[in-house]
């Protein structure tokens, strides 16, 4: 009896051995389960995130290239842009009051002449002058008569658009030194009125009648106004000459920087018009290139400008 005893009890002994045994090595086996889905857990965090910041990085660099791209496009958008409009540099507007002198040419330093045409608008021979300047692509300069301007607007608003200058020879072409300060004043500044109410521009340059200026000058340049006289003479408003005479006058005379003396209006200036084609196909042949007077001095043509 007492054996039977002894043998269950060693019995339970060794199986409550073994029971914790086994469930020792389930709880190791578990822990470690643990251990290895902790660390699967995290490389795939760590894989996620590296893939992550991979991907970031390839789209600041595909970012990076499309803003170069884009600046690329607007660099050669201005680039394209500033070529295709040409630029042209107007002297600056001055605030200095201007001199009291007589101007005849411009500088020598260059194959350029300025061809300017007084009196006019008309509705006859300015058009004809007009069409000729445009078909062989030049500019030039129109001292022009108020009262052509009030009886012509429409020529006159072409001479502007088609980018001649336009200037001041006065209102009724009258002998300036003969005429009391106030009068001089009104053949001056009726014009300029005239000719900033239909096209704007606040003219700079003037012409007196007959190139008569003698003891007027200050007055005139008083006014804002430059003397722009001529070294070429073509004499087409002198009867008895020809186209031919005209063409040969003015070509014997030319030199670089010259400022020519042609007619629009004030007259029959058939014979201007005649020989006004080959004159520029001429002076071109040999060189010359043809501007207006402001460019030729390098002096703004309009004050407001």
């Amino acid at each position: 009896m007492k054996g039977t005893l002894l043998r269950t009890g060693l019995f339970f002994i060794l199986l409550i051995g073994v029971i914790g045994s086994s469930m020792w090595m389930f709880s190791s086996a578990g822990s470690a389960g643990e251990q290895v889905d902790q660390k699967d857990s995290v490389s795939k965090k760590e894989v996620k995130e590296k893939e992550t910041q991979k991907k970031q990085k390839e789209n600041q660099k595909e970012e990076k290239g499309s803003d170069s791209k884009e600046s690329n496009l607007v660099k050669n958008e201005q680039t394209a842009d500033s070529k295709s409009t040409p630029s042209k540099t107007r002297p600056k507007k001055e605030n200095k009051p201007i001199t009291p002198q007589i101007i005849y040419r411009g500088a020598k330093k260059e194959k350029v002449v300025a061809l300017t045409f007084d009196d006019g608008p008309d509705s006859t021979y300015t058009p004809e002058v007009l069409n000729i300047l445009r078909e062989k692509g030049i500019l030039a300069t129109f001292f022009v008569l108020g009262k052509m301007v009030r009886s012509h607007p429409d020529i006159t608003l072409r001479i502007v658009k088609e980018g001649h200058t336009i200037a001041n020879h006065s209102w009724s072409h009258a002998y300036l030194p003969k005429l009391k300060g106030k009068q001089i004043e009104k053949e001056l500044m009726q014009t300029h009125r005239e000719v900033k109410r239909l096209t704007g521009m606040d003219m700079s340059l003037h012409r007196a009648p007959y190139g008569a200026v003698k003891g007027v000058e200050k007055r005139i340049a008083d006014h804002g106004y430059r003397i722009i006289h001529w070294d070429v003479d073509s004499w087409d408003w002198k009867s008895g000459r020809n186209s031919r005479d005209i063409l040969n006058g003015v070509k014997k005379q030319v030199q670089p920087g010259s400022i020519v003396l042609l007619h629009s209006a004030g007259g029959d200036r058939s014979d201007t018009v005649r020989m006004l084609p080959t004159l520029i196909d001429d002076l071109k042949a040999q060189g010359y290139r043809f501007v207006t007077v402001d460019e030729l001095l390098g002096v703004p043509a309009y004050s407001n400008e």
